[in-house]
């Protein structure tokens, strides 16, 4: 079964980005990266409170423009076996939002936010299998 990201009107604004985490420093996101035919799992986690203040903001925009907020959560009992997939979490103070999509599914703005978040300083990562 293939899963598809939706997105959603609410929460957009006409003409801009939404800034997540207010400038306050309160926003994270983990992703889980899995799957695929050798199975290997690495998470990796990005908390604004621990980036640079540069990178804190870039991480705000970059969320924001992915539309974490938008996305579906998963469907129960859903699978995609053989895909590598991607199990990500953004909190942003009291709001929390968990999507799963398989690699083909990655809108753009988000895959530009997975690769960004593997190679900022400051980010934590766990492999394992």
């Amino acid at each position: 079964m293939r899963r598809e990201a939706v997105r959603c009107r609410q929460g957009r604004r006409e003409g801009g980005e939404i800034r997540l985490g207010g400038g306050r420093g309160s926003l994270k996101i983990s992703v889980i990266e899995g799957g695929g035919f050798a199975g290997l799992v690495k998470t990796t986690e990005a908390d604004a409170d621990e980036l640079a203040p540069a990178d804190a903001e870039r991480l705000r925009a970059m969320a924001g423009a992915a539309g974490l907020f938008d996305l579906a959560p998963p469907e129960v009992g859903g699978s995609l076996p053989d895909v590598q997939t991607y199990e990500i979490t953004v909190e942003d103070g009291d709001r929390r939002n968990t999507v799963v999509l398989g690699d083909r599914d990655l809108p753009p703005e988000l895959r530009e936010l997975l690769a960004w978040l593997r190679t900022v300083p400051g980010r934590r990562e766990q492999a394992g299998s």
